[in-house]
């Protein structure tokens, strides 16, 4: 399996996840020196005429925060692959799982804070809605931070499945006051499926109906096995992309502080997840954040292709009985480089370090995954991931790393990838909380803890994401 970029994808009776590896001729980016003074602060402050409104909120610094809730849910069915890459926007609402009561779409304030709800496909794929055009048009997507662009409506007929891909919902342009064509195609590959279409211009929603951006976007005229449209939070205007994509947007109508936002999926099927554009989650973690730095750093990366890509230490897990194993450390290997991503259900690493993992757990491989005794997700035990030289180790639960497909059937949360293209995944991400801070070039992390609900604006000033303490 070539794993490269990736957007999540779901299989009717099987939810399976590809990675996918995009390619666009159209992409021409640009290289700042300063990523902020260039590609984003040179926007800041600034409002576009025409069709865009800024928000209504107090425009001071503190109160600059989306939160969006991803709520979790369960569902029915099997096996997992990865993909993704596209680019988006946030007025998400929430939305219940594919084979439970489907719950309308809504938007939940409160007091400052803004926040939507994604559903967790039984730890397999999230999805968030955003509304486009003026009359708003809601539109399911999957929030990817591997990918640079946004595009919408995939080919239902052609989708994994085509019941999941109907209910995300499609945006008709012509039913629009406000869109217009870019006159521009653009044509993506995956490793299970590609994209083409044409690019658009319309406005995203946030807030309320009087509040949006107006953003550029892709309308997929054609796709396979896709069953939603994918929102991308990665690098964008200056690194990867010729526009400014979401996040760039998000700083340039004064929405959010800069362009930093956080993740925490939390336990699988217990709590909320969440994303909260230009601030963290206090009551999500405890103590103070790590630096993770990117690596290699953003001008190192290949120019069209950069990515939150950090260097992991140490490896191993924690039995129920307290017995600590390493599959390598810094005193035995050298750091092996991931990249981290919301668009990937699993843990993606070498094939050798795979294998050696799933005998130690008596994983067996089964039609395209590892499969293991569902008794032990319940046994306390921990997947242990350091980084910083092992100053920061990230344990997340079993339960959160195996997954549970159906009764009786469990897959282990590792994949086989490449020997050089590991990547962290959702198995991964639902023991941290991460922070992708593109003012610092850094992934901030801790433990993933829930006390509450602590809201905090970051991005005043460079690194205040590290002074801002957690409260767990």
């Amino acid at each position: 399996m070539i794993l490269t970029k990736s957007t999540l994808i779901l299989l009717l009776a099987t939810l399976s996840l590809a990675e996918p590896s995009p390619s666009s001729a159209n992409l021409r980016p640009l290289r700042p020196h300063d990523p902020l003074a260039e590609a984003i602060s040179s926007s800041l402050k600034r409002n576009d005429a025409g069709n865009t409104t800024t928000t209504n909120s107090s425009t001071d610094g503190a109160d600059r925060v989306l939160r969006y809730s991803l709520q979790q849910k369960q569902f029915n069915g099997t096996a997992a692959t990865t993909a993704r890459r596209r680019r988006q926007q946030h007025k998400a609402r929430r939305r219940d799982a594919m084979f439970e009561s489907d719950e309308e779409a809504r938007l939940v304030r409160r007091e400052k804070w803004n926040w939507k709800h994604l559903e967790d496909y039984r730890g397999y794929l999230y999805f968030m809605e955003i509304e486009i055009g003026d009359p708003p048009q809601l539109v399911g997507l999957t929030p990817d931070t591997g990918s640079f662009e946004t595009w919408v409506n995939p080919n239902c007929a052609n989708a994994a499945s085509a019941y999941l891909c109907a209910k995300n919902g499609m945006y008709h342009p012509e039913q629009s006051e406000l869109a217009v064509t870019q006159n521009e195609r653009f044509d993506f590959g995956y490793g299970s499926g590609w994209v083409n279409g044409l690019y658009y211009e319309d406005r995203i929603y946030f807030r309320n109906e009087d509040v949006g951006i107006r953003q550029k976007f892709g309308l997929a005229t054609d796709s396979s096995y896709a069953v939603s449209g994918i929102l991308g939070l990665g690098y964008g205007i200056g690194y990867t992309i010729n526009y400014a994509n979401v996040l760039d947007s998000l700083v340039k109508f004064d929405l959010i502080n800069a362009p930093i936002y956080s993740v925490s999926l939390g336990g699988q099927g217990q709590g909320t997840s969440e994303i909260v554009f230009g601030g963290v989650n206090q009551a999500r973690y405890s103590g103070y954040l790590q630096a993770v730095p990117i690596w290699p750093s953003v001008y190192e990366q290949a120019q069209d292709w950069v990515h939150y890509r950090v260097n992991v230490s140490s490896m191993g897990y924690t039995t129920p009985f307290g017995k600590k194993t390493s599959f390598f450390n810094p005193g035995t290997s050298s750091d092996l480089n991931v990249l981290v991503d919301t668009g990937v259900t699993y843990t993606v690493l070498p094939p050798a370090m795979v294998d050696a993992i799933a005998e130690q757990f008596g994983a067996k491989w089964d039609v395209g995954e590892y499969t293991v005794d569902c008794a032990m997700r319940d046994q306390p035990g921990t997947f242990d991931f350091g980084f910083n030289n092992d100053k920061l180790i990230i344990r997340v639960r079993y339960f959160d790393f195996i997954l549970k497909i159906q009764e009786g059937r469990c897959t282990f949360g590792l994949q086989q990838g490449t020997d050089s293209d590991a990547i962290l995944g959702n198995t991964f991400l639902r023991g941290a909380y991460v922070v992708y801070d593109q003012s610092t070039h850094a992934l901030w992390m801790e433990n993933y803890d829930e006390c509450g609900s602590q809201v905090a604006a970051v991005g005043r000033s460079a690194g205040d994401v590290g002074r801002t303490r957690g409260l767990c």
